[in-house]
């Protein structure tokens, strides 16, 4: 174990990712980040697609517009730059087969982690995958969310905080090992993804 980090117990009250919403049902709750910091309320969608742009005529009929957020302080001039960046932004789908994805509709490439993307079941690494502008990937993937969960409580202990149900994107900005941010609270526009 790296020196510094604890272990932390798996709780046994279950998260339940089996249960997959169906059509009607709340399937996706999303929070903006500007860093650190919170801007705006979560929000709830049911509709299968949601668009997440910076401003103007969204392509599906739910969207989230990052220019319509209010902060308390004035923004920096690199955060409304990158706000602005952000342009048409992303879309989200829910698939029949059980799958989330994302075409990345603005002009810059996009980066997301999501515990469904790891290359194994207990990847302690944060994947971060670059989304290329024009692109579409799948995002997450409640089947594979299943079996990890069933995996990490199997195993009982961990060495990192995990949840099997999000994920997050970062628009514009890289994080991660490969980058010069190493946590996306670094990241000046960013999304978490809650399923």
């Amino acid at each position: 174990m790296t020196e510094g980090m604890t272990r932390l117990d798996v709780d046994d009250s279950p998260v339940n990712p089996a249960h997959r919403p169906h059509t009607g049902e709340k399937w996706l709750d999303m929070a903006y980040w500007d860093g650190k910091e919170r801007v705006g309320q979560r929000q709830s969608y049911k509709q299968s697609s949601v668009h997440v742009l910076y401003d103007g005529q969204p392509a599906v009929d739910q969207s989230f517009s990052v220019a319509e957020l209010k902060k308390r302080r004035r923004l920096d001039e690199v955060t409304q730059r990158k706000r602005q960046q952000i342009g048409d932004g992303f879309v989200m789908w829910r698939s029949d087969d059980d799958k989330v994805y994302m075409y990345n509709a603005s002009d810059h490439c996009m980066f997301i982690q999501s515990p469904t993307l790891a290359c194994s079941l207990l990847d302690d690494t944060e994947l971060v995958k670059r989304v290329p502008a024009g692109s579409v990937v799948e995002l997450f993937d409640w089947e594979r969310a299943v079996r990890l969960e069933q995996v990490l409580r199997s195993r009982k202990q961990l060495r990192f905080p995990f949840d099997c149900l999000a994920a997050r994107v970062s628009m514009i900005s890289g994080w991660g090992a490969d980058h010069r941010r190493p946590t996306i609270m670094q990241c000046p526009c960013w999304m978490e993804l809650f399923f």
